[in-house]
């Protein structure tokens, strides 16, 4: 329990929320006289009750993934897993008056300090506000909607665009926000179909319109029903949205159980479904909340197991092969692995006759790769701060390593520490993620550390086609550029697609691969 003390608060008010939300309910039932087997009976249309809550899911992604875009923005990076865990927990705060418990998702960033994240939390919140009255006060056809979808893709890879290639700042906080406004109108709208599919699931498509104008209709009953959810002091609005939203049903001629059903149906899937989730986050992640091992001891036990199998053995075969082309034996025989994690990369180059000592942070890490690798030169320690004397090394390589590091100063300090333990001639190969095509950063960014607990979404991409300043003395031998295909896709499928992936790497996008590795050698 002691542990958990320092959640103490946190725990208490998602307690006395949960009972008031569970206690509102119970009184809506007994009120309404809501009956479950008289719902079942006047359902008509099972099929729409999926659709809500596979829109509700898909809503809390998208809002999960601008609030880390908005954070970005203001230069504040969180470990995705830690920020998405508190950002979940915050949805006990559709349960409290005012949705104050949504103030959970700024406890990473008092923990670090970073008390401007309050002004960051209601410039997100206005995003909803205003898209919900921007909702109400304008008729939304299908054609504006589209036409808004579109220009969020454009304002997404201008953004992203400008962003890498570092050009005007203030077009790109323009398009910042234009992305995040567009984006957040669509999360609104796409959120008022599960208000539409609540009433299908009644009644049929022709019949809904017959009481009704349009789809417009409903958008204004979902966006006059949530104003009323943000001004209430009901948690979660209950008495006063849910009330209007059955009289507006009324209104249009929907009868009264039908209207209470709607109503019911509706925030059974979406508010309860969200406080679900959280409630599944806390079991889910607790050992997150509470664990102070460094990152990659905390995550050593499941770290084979975080890459399929098959793409680990064709990135370790494509990777071993271009260090064998650029450290032929007759010149390169004692090597680092600088990073060597649970020692794959290591083991593979003994296998070649290659003489490889290894050292990693995590002294987890060290152990497994010692006991795969059956040998004892590998040694716990940081890469800006090297154990081992000057000139000792014929060459030397890190993979996927410096963008872990916490600067691009840390970075620079990394290779002055491989420069200073090579010899001349030495060699330094350098595997890294490459973020220049805009839908792979955004990738493994924002998606990648969610479905992946390797990356933590703070990384520090290392971009040589604009970072070349970093390399300190070292003169760049070349660039290879490989892989194409995502690490989800079934060995099957890779294997289909190889001829494919084989010309796109000799092609003329190939900068645009997953994958690079920089040869840098020693004057």
């Amino acid at each position: 329990m002691r542990k958990y003390k320092r959640y103490s608060l946190i725990i208490f008010f998602i307690g006395i929320s949960l009972v008031l939300g569970i206690y509102a309910t119970i009184i809506i039932f007994q009120e309404n006289q809501l009956k479950v087997f008289h719902i079942i009976n006047l359902i008509k249309n099972y099929e729409y009750i999926l659709l809500i809550p596979f829109i509700t899911i898909m809503n809390i992604i998208l809002r999960f993934l601008r609030w880390n875009f908005v954070l970005r923005n203001f230069n504040i990076k969180i470990p995705t897993r830690e920020l998405s865990i508190y950002y979940f927990l915050s949805f006990f705060g559709n349960l409290s008056p005012f949705y104050f418990l949504h103030i959970i998702r700024l406890v990473p960033l008092i923990k670090r300090k970073i008390y401007s994240g309050f002004f960051i939390f209601l410039f997100d919140i206005l995003l909803d506000i205003s898209s919900i009255i921007y909702l109400f006060i304008f008729e939304n056809n299908f054609t504006k909607i589209i036409f808004i979808f579109i220009l969020t893709i454009v304002c997404f890879i201008v953004y992203f665009i400008n962003k890498i290639s570092k050009k005007n700042l203030i077009i790109n906080h323009l398009f910042s926000f234009l992305f995040l406004l567009f984006l957040s109108i669509l999360i609104w709208y796409s959120s008022s179909l599960t208000l539409y599919f609540s009433m299908m699931t009644f009644y049929d498509r022709d019949l809904i319109f017959q009481k009704m104008t349009s789809f417009n209709s409903i958008v204004k009953i979902f966006s006059e029903m949530n104003l009323l959810n943000v001004f209430s002091m009901i948690p979660a609005g209950i008495y006063v949205s849910g009330s209007r939203g059955i009289e507006l049903l009324i209104n249009i001629g929907l009868g009264k159980d039908s209207s209470i059903y709607i109503i019911f149906l509706f925030r059974l899937f979406t508010i309860w479904i969200a406080v679900g989730i959280a409630i599944f986050a806390i079991i889910k992640f607790r050992r997150i909340l509470i664990s102070k091992d460094k990152h990659f001891n905390a995550i050593a036990d499941e770290y084979k197991e975080q890459i399929p199998s098959h793409i680990r053995e064709r990135l370790l075969e494509k990777k071993i092969h271009i260090n064998k082309k650029y450290l032929p034996l007759s010149h390169y025989q004692y090597g680092l692995d600088a990073g060597c994690g649970q020692g794959w990369y290591l083991k593979e180059m003994i296998k070649n006759h290659y003489k490889v000592k290894g050292i990693d942070e995590s002294e987890k890490q060290v152990e497994y790769a010692k006991s795969y690798c059956g040998i004892n030169d590998i040694y716990v320690g940081t890469i800006t701060n090297l154990p081992f004397k000057k000139d000792e090394f014929d060459f030397i390589y890190t993979i996927n390593v410096l963008h872990h590091l916490n600067s691009k100063e840390e970075q620079i300090l990394a290779l002055k520490e491989f420069y200073r333990i090579l010899r001349p001639k030495g060699r330094l190969i350098i595997h890294e993620i490459n973020v220049r095509n805009p839908l792979f950063r955004f990738y493994m960014s924002y998606i990648f550390p969610l479905l992946h607990s390797i990356d933590e979404g703070t990384e520090i991409w290392l971009e040589p086609y604009k970072d070349k300043e970093m390399f300190y003395n070292f003169k760049i031998i070349g660039v290879e550029y490989f892989t194409f295909f995502p690490e989800f896709l079934p060995a099957f499928v890779l294997n289909i697609l190889s001829p494919i992936e084989k010309k796109l790497e000799e092609s003329i996008i190939k900068k645009y691969s997953a994958h690079y590795a920089m040869i840098l050698e020693k004057p």
